[in-house]
């Protein structure tokens, strides 16, 4: 089921992966660009997956992040609140 209630945070991240859309990102690179405490960006990243809007890449020694290519097909409704978040927020 898809979210549309969002946090600053969870925009500012989601902004944060788009303008870096090719790159894999650890989560502690997502947390220093973004300017969100590590913690909170884990949880935000679980979040992600659970929307089915990033891929995950698990290797060692961590796990890599990025925006899913087909994100939009796979949970529009949720895509479409964070990008009217980033406006909302003035991100």
């Amino acid at each position: 089921m898809a979210r549309t209630k969002v946090t600053r945070r969870e925009a500012r991240l989601f902004q944060t992966l788009t303008e870096r859309s090719s790159a894999w990102m650890t989560s502690r690179e997502l947390s220093v660009v973004s300017g969100i405490p590590d913690r909170t960006t884990r949880r935000v990243i679980k979040g992600f997956i659970e929307q089915d809007i990033i891929d995950a890449s698990h290797t060692s020694p961590g796990s890599l992040y990025r925006i899913a290519e087909n994100a939009r097909d796979r949970n529009s409704i949720y895509i479409k609140s964070l990008e009217e978040a980033i406006k909302v927020f003035n991100l």
